[in-house]
C-alpha cells in the first residue's frame, strides 16, 4: 500500500500549524532535493506499517488485502507520524514539544482503538463483522 494514498505531508501540515511548523520539526537529513524542502515520508511510512501491523494483530486479523478504503487509515497514520516527529524533535534538541508529542500519542491510541475500516465485503471491520464476512 502506498503511503501517499493514505497520508501526505499536506495532511500532517493540516493537523499542525502549517508547513513552516512541520518543517521546523523535521530532521535536516529529511530534505527532498527535488522539492527543495524536508518531507515526512519516513515518519508516514513507519506509521502506516505500525497501523497495518496493529490491525493484523486484531482477532480476527484485518489484513491489508481486506481494506477497501485505505484513506480510512489517514487519521491513525497521521497521528502516529506526528507522534514520532514530535518525539524526534524532543530528543534531538531541547524543545517545548513534549505536550504535543503526548497529545498525538493519545490521539493515535484513540484513533487506532476505534478504527473500523471497510473490508472486502463492504462492512466495517469490527470483530463480529469480519467473522460474518469470512463465513
Amino acid at each position: 500500500m502506498d503511503v501517499e494514498s493514505v497520508c501526505t505531508d499536506q495532511d500532517l501540515e493540516d493537523k499542525v500549524l502549517g508547513r513552516a511548523h512541520l518543517q521546523n520539526l523535521l530532521p535536516k537529513d529529511w530534505l527532498d532535493v527535488g522539492l527543495g524542502r524536508k518531507v515526512a515520508t519516513i515518519a508516514r511510512t513507519t506509521a502506516l506499517r505500525e497501523v497495518l501491523e496493529a490491525l493484523a494483530r486484531r482477532r480476527p486479523p484485518v489484513r491489508e488485502a481486506d481494506l477497501v478504503y485505505p484513506s480510512e487509515l489517514k487519521n491513525a497514520v497521521c497521528y502516529a507520524a506526528l507522534r514520532d516527529i514530535y518525539y524526534g524533535a524532543i530528543t534531538h534538541a531541547e524543545s517545548p514539544y513534549g505536550k504535543q508529542a503526548k497529545h498525538y500519542a493519545s490521539q493515535f491510541s484513540q484513533e487506532l482503538s476505534s478504527l473500523q475500516p471497510t473490508v472486502n465485503a463492504g462492512v466495517s471491520a469490527s470483530s463480529l463483522s469480519i467473522r460474518i464476512s469470512r463465513g
